[in-house]
């Protein structure tokens, strides 16, 4: 089944009825169709096997998101504040794709193949001249790249069905009713937000789409709209928790879920005193959608975890004998179909049908608990120290904001520990006395050589660490 065969259901049921809320404006299931439709006549002349959109969030990003599964075709969505020689590179990739973008950030991609390039412009007047002959079957729907914060984005593909079992796991997870409200906050180009948009397709929703994000509109939003269900990501969980007072915002939802980073043990504590109905953190991958799911609510006393398994997903340790941590192996029905045109890249992150998530962590009860990434692990003569266990010492400290401990080589090409945090305090004293802190809360390989204070630590649109951004800042500061 089509995710669009979902919506035609709706839109026999409900024609009239609000399917999407942008910037304002209402469009109703009878008007999306229409719009569909539209974009069908336009681009019927076209030859292509792929549609590349790149926007902020707009109702198009539904739009074309529903013609593609219609017509069996790949839909790629791209960040609009990416560098154009990344999203030139991102668009070749694609098969034989049509682009959709305003003509001014068209000029600034420098593509090679400009032929099969079209900037559309709708219009109302135009039919169709002759039928697409569009693909019966293809694995390759969506197309999503990682964030790319330690490196190069990997391109991820999803399949229709996948996308479908997906939504369905999450929809008898979160005990998702028929009659919700949805909100969609996050950037339509990464997948947590195509989620929710699934989701709400499946259940026939009224959706509530936000273009320009800020916290304030978020909690607005909801209030306002009564909205029931929509999913966080940590950092919004955080700002969330600077005020009491914000707590007011969300009585209409049905429970809490955050995704993204995890949060830490002192959040948990705050949202359970605040936050009266079921509480969720989710871990999961872009890869592999939600492998665990953790209900706060109902275990207090194991806050470190990020729960248990969910249904269709098996976890298993890899680890060395008599060690307790190793790296986070999955095999899930809800795994992606590979790196989009990279078979050797998608052969190698498997191991006997489990993928390699390169998270690290280890199994007490049937819970799962995370320790930290397998690639941020630093070596320091020989020793494995995990940045994770540095950034958790501070967690409750006065004297910083925000840390993270990053490895750095040096001219020697030794690895090094380097301390980066922020911080409200004006004391001048204030390196001395973390340098302090870290004798009393770290062991001698744990200490970091060098610590370095900025205004804010750089962070993508998803709220997760830049390490290449860091990186880069790193070997030109002195």
């Amino acid at each position: 089944m089509r995710i669009y065969e979902f919506f035609k259901e709706s839109l026999q049921k409900r024609e009239n009825t609000t399917f999407i809320n942008v910037d304002g404006k209402s469009f109703t299931y009878s008007q999306a169709y229409k719009y569909i439709k539209l974009y069908e006549a336009n681009l019927s002349t076209k030859n292509f096997k792929s549609i590349v959109y790149i926007n902020k969030n707009h109702i198009d990003h539904v739009i074309l998101y529903l013609l593609c599964s219609k017509n069996n075709l790949t839909f790629a969505s791209l960040d609009l504040d990416a560098n154009p020689v990344d999203l030139t590179k991102q668009i070749e990739l694609m098969d034989n794709p049509i682009v959709i973008c305003n003509q001014k950030f068209f000029n600034k991609l420098n593509l090679k193949k400009k032929d099969y390039l079209n900037i559309i412009k709708l219009k109302k007047n135009k039919f169709i001249k002759r039928k697409i002959k569009y693909p019966e079957n293809n694995k390759d729907f969506l197309i999503s790249f990682t964030s790319g914060s330690t490196g190069n984005p990997k391109p991820i593909s999803l399949s229709q069905k996948t996308k479908i079992i997906r939504a369905k796991s999450n929809i008898e997870i979160f005990g998702l009713r028929q009659k919700e409200k949805s909100l969609i906050s996050t950037p339509l180009h990464h997948t947590l937000a195509i989620r929710i948009l699934t989701i709400s397709i499946l259940q026939g929703y009224e959706i509530y789409l936000m273009t320009n994000y800020h916290f304030e509109n978020l909690l607005q939003i909801i209030k306002e709209n009564s909205i029931t269900f929509t999913i966080f990501v940590s950092t919004q969980i955080n700002q969330l928790l600077k005020k009491k007072n914000n707590f007011k915002f969300l009585v209409s939802l049905g429970s809490l879920i955050s995704s993204s980073s995890t949060l830490s043990i002192n959040n948990k504590k705050i949202l359970l005193k605040h936050f009266d109905r079921s509480i969720f953190e989710m871990y999961g991958l872009s890869e592999l959608s939600v492998v665990t799911n953790f209900d706060i609510s109902k275990n207090k006393s194991r806050l470190a975890s990020v729960g248990k398994p969910i249904n269709g997903t098996n976890v298993k340790i890899q680890k060395k004998k008599h060690e307790k941590i190793g790296e986070i192996l999955v095999n899930s029905k809800y795994v992606f179909s590979g790196y989009y045109k990279n078979k050797y890249q998608t052969k190698k992150s498997f191991k006997e049908n489990y993928f390699l998530t390169g998270d690290l962590g280890y199994i007490k009860n049937n819970f799962l608990y995370l320790t930290g990434r397998k690639k941020r692990m630093i070596k320091i003569k020989g020793i494995s120290v995990y940045p994770e266990d540095i950034e958790k010492a501070f967690l409750n400290s006065n004297l910083i904001r925000e840390c993270v401990a990053i490895s750095h080589k040096d001219k020697d090409e030794e690895e090094k520990i380097i301390f980066i945090f922020t911080s409200d305090k004006k004391n001048k004293n204030l390196e001395y006395m973390i340098k302090k802190q870290f004798l009393l809360r770290l062991t001698p390989f744990q200490i970091p050589k060098r610590i370095v204070r900025l205004d804010s630590i750089p962070k993508n649109k998803m709220g997760k660490i830049n390490y290449k951004e860091l990186n880069l800042f790193l070997e030109t500061y002195e």
